[in-house]
């Protein structure tokens, strides 16, 4: 069975406020990325921001169903 990947198309991200990180969301939704790319988005950090946050990234596949990625990262 051969696997392919797939284009995604409008691609959101966020982060939960109770990080107290600001997603400036400037590219956003992002039309699509080919397999393997990304796209980089400015966040705003300051006095109080938590050093580990997730960001939680939401997309469609060709198929028109719905995915969404949680992840951890750290300032």
């Amino acid at each position: 069975m051969e696997f392919r990947q797939r284009k995604s198309l409008q691609i959101t991200v966020s982060i939960p406020s109770e990080y107290g990180i600001i997603l400036m969301k400037e590219k956003m939704p992002f039309e699509y990325l080919e397999p393997n790319n990304s796209f980089e988005e400015h966040v705003v950090i300051h006095i109080g921001t938590s050093s580990k946050f997730e960001v939680i990234s939401s997309w469609e596949n060709e198929d028109g169903e719905n995915v969404t990625n949680t992840q951890l990262r750290s300032i």
